[in-house]
This record gives C-alpha cells, sequence and structure tokens, in this order.
C-alpha cells in the first residue's frame, strides 16, 4: 500500500447484503494527531445489523492500547454507542482500532442445537453482519458512510488547497476515459479548484484528437500536493516507464477508475500499490473496487457541461439522415468492447419493432476505431444486413466533439442495450438535451435513469462463457430482455407525439441538479478540503499501519 495512510480496513459489504454502512476487514483503523489544544471525550459510533447470522460476533473498540468497549447488536437494526475515552497524553497520536471478533465454536454450538444451521455456502461473511455507518469525536465526524463525496473525514473548513491539483490523463485523445478526465477538469474549473492538466504519455492507436484543454505534456514535476491520475491503473505501468515511478510519490495521490463488470478482479489489486484513495464515476464501480480496496473509494459523477445543455443546432442533411422519420441512435466505440455496448441486441429490437410499427422509424449506428476489432466489425454488418437498407444508416468515423453532439441532437432518441456501463455519458448527455433515452435498467447509468426520466429496459444476469477483453469468463453481466425493449420502444413513439413531454423535462432536469459542472466540482472542493484537514490531524511521520488482515 502506497504511503502512510491513517484510514484502513473499512470497505464495502460484500454482495447480498444491504449498503448500510461499512463492513470491517478484520481490523478497521483510524489515526489522528489532534492539535495540542484538543482534548475529547467520547467517541461514537452508529452500527447496524442488516442479516441475523452470525449473531455472537462483536467489535472491539481501542484507542491506542485502551480498550474502549464492544460493540454488539442480536437483532437487526440500527443502534448507537458512545465510549467515553477517559484521559489521554496530551498532544499523543491517537491510534483508533476496530477488531472483529467471532468465536466460531459458540456459533456452532448456537446454530446446532436451534437447529438452525445453514447450509454450506448460505451464510454471508462474519463481517458483514455488523456494519459501521459513523464514528465521531465528539462533535467532529471521522467517518460517515452516508456523505455522499466524503466518505472519510468530511471537511467543515473553509480555507483551501496552498497548491493546485494535478490531473494526469488522455487530454488529447478522443475516447470515453478520455472525456471522462475532460468532464472532471471542467468541474474544478466550475469550482474555481486550482489545478494542472498533465497529457499522461499515450501510445494507443484511437483515431482522432482534441485540443479542447491546454495542457502540458510531461512530468508534472514537484509543484503540487494532489495528483489525480485519471486512467486505470494498467496504464500505470507505462506512465512509470515514461516518467519513473517517482511520478506516483506526491503528497496524496488519486486514481480515478472506471470498471464494467461488478467484481473487480483480484489480478488487479496490484493497482493500489501507486495510490491514496480511489474515486469512481458511479456507485457501481464504487461498490465493485471498494469491496477489495485497502484504500477510501468514493464517488465523484462525470458533470455535463454547458455545451450539452445547449448543443448545437440539429442538422439531418449533415448527417444524410431522412427528415420524415422518427430517429433512434446507437452509439459505441470498438475499443470499448462490441460485446459489452451489445448494438447486435439494439439491432434485433428495432427488426421486430419495423415489423409491426406504423410510424416511420430510422436506425442511426455511430461507430469509431473499428480497426480494433475487425471481427466484431463484420459481425455487426452481417447484423444490418437483415434490415432493410432504407430503414438504417451507419456512420464510421470519429467525430470531433461538437459534431457527436450535433449528432445526438439530431437525432430524435437514444437506445442502448448495453450489458453494463461504468456511467453512461452519452446516456446522460442526451438525458440532458431532452431526448427520450432507452437503456438497459442495470450498471452505471442507474445512477441517474429510472422511469420516471427514462425508459428503463428488464434485464437477467448472464455468466460470461468466454473471454471479452479484459472481461472475463466466469464473471457476469446483463442479459436485456428484447422483447420488453421493444414494448418500451412502442411506449416511447406513444408518448413523443408531442415535442415537449414531462419524462423529457425529468431527464433534463436530473442531469442538471445530479451532473452540472458546478454540483459536482462542489463535491470535489469538499473532498480535497476534508484531505487538506486530515493533512493536519494525520501524523505523516509514524509508521504505516500493519497490513490487512
Amino acid at each position: 500500500m502506497k504511503g502512510s495512510i491513517p484510514w484502513q480496513g473499512f470497505i464495502e459489504p460484500s454482495e447480498g447484503i444491504e449498503k448500510l454502512g461499512f463492513a470491517v476487514r478484520g481490523q478497521g483503523l483510524l489515526r489522528l494527531k489532534p492539535d495540542a489544544e484538543s482534548d475529547f471525550c467520547t467517541l461514537t459510533c452508529n452500527f447496524v445489523r442488516p442479516t441475523p447470522d452470525w449473531p455472537l460476533m462483536r467489535i472491539k473498540v481501542k484507542i491506542n492500547s485502551k480498550i474502549l468497549g464492544v460493540i454488539q447488536m442480536k437483532e437487526m437494526g440500527e443502534n448507537e454507542k458512545v465510549f467515553k475515552i477517559g484521559t489521554l497524553p496530551n498532544n499523543c497520536v491517537l491510534n483508533i482500532s476496530f477488531q472483529v471478533e467471532k468465536n466460531r465454536i459458540l456459533h456452532w454450538f448456537k446454530a446446532f442445537f436451534t437447529q438452525n444451521e445453514k447450509k454450506q455456502g448460505t451464510r454471508p461473511l462474519a463481517r458483514d453482519a455488523l456494519l459501521i455507518k459513523k464514528i465521531s469525536l465528539d462533535d467532529r465526524i471521522l467517518l460517515d458512510y452516508n456523505s455522499e463525496c466524503s466518505r472519510i473525514f468530511p471537511a467543515n473548513e473553509t480555507n483551501f488547497l496552498e497548491k493546485p491539483i494535478s490531473v494526469i490523463g488522455f487530454f488529447r485523445q478522443s475516447f470515453g476515459l478520455a472525456e471522462a478526465c475532460r468532464r472532471t477538469t471542467y468541474a474544478l474549473r466550475a469550482a474555481q479548484i486550482p489545478h494542472n492538466c498533465v497529457q499522461a504519455p499515450f501510445t494507443g492507436k484511437h483515431k482522432g484528437l482534441d485540443n479542447s484543454i491546454e495542457m502540458d505534456a510531461k512530468h508534472p514535476g514537484k509543484h503540487d500536493k494532489f495528483r489525480l491520475f485519471h486512467f486505470n491503473g494498467d496504464h500505470a505501468e507505462i506512465v512509470a516507464k515514461k516518467w519513473s515511478e517517482d511520478v506516483f510519490s506526491t503528497a496524496y495521490s488519486i486514481g480515478f477508475w472506471h470498471w464494467e463488470l461488478p467484481v473487480f478482479p483480484d489480478e488487479y489489486l496490484n493497482w493500489f500499490s501507486r495510490v491514496d484513495e480511489v474515486w469512481t464515476p458511479s456507485n457501481f464501480v464504487r461498490d465493485a473496487i471498494g469491496k477489495k480496496s485497502p484504500v477510501p473509494t468514493l464517488v465523484f459523477p462525470l458533470c455535463v457541461d454547458e455545451k450539452v445543455f445547449n448543443p448545437p443546432q440539429a442538422d439531418k442533411s449533415a448527417f444524410n439522415l431522412p427528415t420524415n422519420k422518427f430517429l433512434f441512435l446507437i452509439s459505441f466505440d470498438f475499443y470499448s468492447s462490441m460485446e459489452r455496448k451489445n448494438p447486435i441486441d439494439a439491432i434485433r429490437a428495432f427488426a421486430l419493432l419495423i415489423q409491426t410499427q406504423v410510424k416511420p422509424v430510422h436506425l442511426v449506428i455511430k461507430t469509431s476505431n473499428a480497426h480494433a476489432d475487425r471481427k466484431s466489425a463484420k459481425k455487426l454488418h452481417e447484423q444490418l444486413d437483415s434490415l432493410p437498407s432504407n430503414t438504417y444508416t451507419i456512420i464510421e468515423d470519429t467525430f470531433p466533439r461538437k459534431d457527436f453532439l450535433k449528432l445526438i441532437n439530431t437525432c430524435d432518441a437514444l437506445l442502448s442495450l448495453h450489458r453494463s456501463e461504468g456511467f453512461g455519458l452519452h446516456l446522460a448527455e442526451a438525458m440532458a438535451m431532452g431526448k427520450p433515452t432507452l437503456a438497459t435498467n442495470w450498471s452505471g447509468n442507474v445512477d441517474f435513469m429510472d422511469e420516471t426520466n427514462a425508459y428503463p429496459v428488464n434485464y437477467r444476469l448472464v455468466e460470461l462463457k468466454d473471454n471479452h477483453g479484459p472481461y472475463a469468463k466466469g464473471s457476469y453481466w446483463a442479459d436485456p430482455d428484447i422483447e420488453h425493449a421493444v414494448s418500451q420502444i412502442r411506449l416511447l413513439l406513444e408518448k413523443e407525439q408531442n415535442v415537449e413531454t414531462q419524462l423529457k423535462r425529468a431527464a433534463r432536469t436530473t442531469i442538471l441538479k445530479r451532473h452540472s459542472p458546478e454540483r459536482v466540482g462542489g463535491l470535489i472542493r469538499e473532498r480535497l478540503l476534508g484531505l487538506e484537514r486530515l493533512r493536519r490531524l494525520g501524523d505523516c511521520s509514524a509508521a504505516p499501519f500493519p497490513k490487512d488482515k
């Protein structure tokens, strides 16, 4: 683990357990060095029991070597316990620990004699029996599971950073991760957070360039305190090779990661060695990574900027599209995995639709980087051959940002029967423009999509039978219900007779409230303030915590 972190061992609960608080992996640890004037009286713990299993499990609470007591609760529900701290040496480092204790023999005897023994494999992990919701020292919150932007050490100061944050990412490129990096930069700008933009070394073969943001293209140097590495951990090897490993040796290193499956692979656990904290664009990604993360893992959604809320004028002639038909748009990049984006099922749904649809409709398929996967590109064209040629238009090109936004605004609705999305930026952008959006009701996009502002499509979870790029055989993702998708499309066409509908207004309102640069920038600002507070309270010279058990 990188550096000497004053936080460890609090993780997301396992699959199937309600997301009500942090599970404790072996031992949860919080460390801080109070100001000389600090004199704490009480430690308050709010906790939850979400399952009746492991009724004898408890958590022992200590400050340094002093035992304060235990957290224990037999009935399901929520509770609070206040511990009196007593006298502590002046100006000492506080090591607050939460040790999970489970007596397997007593659990077995209790289950045996009450005949409640469950079959092997059905019982949740012991650590999921008691979840930590909030921890406070007097009125100072140290941990809050329900805090939207600062789940560890929330901020309440008004001062700000002494040095800017450096954002290192794919500023020049034109693909999803690059656009996500620019989104975060727009949020920093909106919140007036001092920042530097640094182009990460890149050797990919993606087509298209973007020069909308000024940036450096060299090692960020030592003029910053926080560094936000806006790419997944696998690219860190390339960066370290180009700039040397010391680029990650900053005061506080943050990784902004995307992942599109509900389980984060064990072979990626070495990614954590270079970061002190992980940011994710959605709760879906946070839950996947957070279950295995030894560092704080927080959600900072991608923002949608003014260019999207006020997009370029629609122009069907610019894209050679029919003027008298309702246009559905499918958009994906072959580098993002066609199997995951799943345009094949969307085309199948459209084929079923046009068999009985009276209102004239037309399918627009926008793709890029077909050279990345010629086999999938061939499969796409073969599927399109099942449609009458006058019912679809395929656009195979990498557009400048402005032209892509014009295409979204030109079409009448967006269609995505994806198997998984880390966030779903193009869905959020279509909704911001007031376009009816139909998508699989699973993964990152459910943070901002529901039946009040979009057309969610039912699904079932299926196991991957083969490897698809980084998505390994044996994991699982969504298989959208094509028949339900067709019924949702018909409902969409029925409701969208009018230019303006309640659903369109709800879509724009949702994205404006949740994903404006001002709101996302405010969340980031509050988190960075919290990290400044942590720096002042934390003892950076002390030895690091022992490794997680």
